[in-house]
């Protein structure tokens, strides 16, 4: 009997933590990515000091090439970029900047 409660309790947990998963996975969908800039960093509209900067893109289901540019603590939005897919920017000849 204790062996069936051991299981039914192992699988309760089981159950209990893949129902939060999806939530874990957070960084993943809105691709929150931390950089840190030796230098001055032009981005379109303004130049961003040397410092560290967080990207992630707009949580939005119907456009996924949106970035937003965050300061270090993430309080302070500084840019919204529209992106272009590596995919697509090839289709349209525009040729990505080297010169990082």
């Amino acid at each position: 009997m204790k062996y069936l409660t051991a299981i039914a309790i192992a699988a309760s947990v089981f159950a209990l933590g893949s129902a939060f998963a999806p939530a874990a996975s957070a960084d993943t969908w809105n691709q929150l990515t931390k950089v840190t800039f030796s230098g001055p960093v032009e981005i379109p509209g303004q130049v961003l000091p040397a410092g560290t900067y967080w990207f992630k893109l707009l949580d939005s289901p119907s456009n996924r090439n949106i970035v937003q540019v965050y300061n270090q603590k993430q309080n302070k939005q500084l840019a919204m970029i529209m992106a272009i897919p590596d995919s697509l920017a090839s289709q349209l000849a525009v040729q990505p900047d080297s010169r990082h």
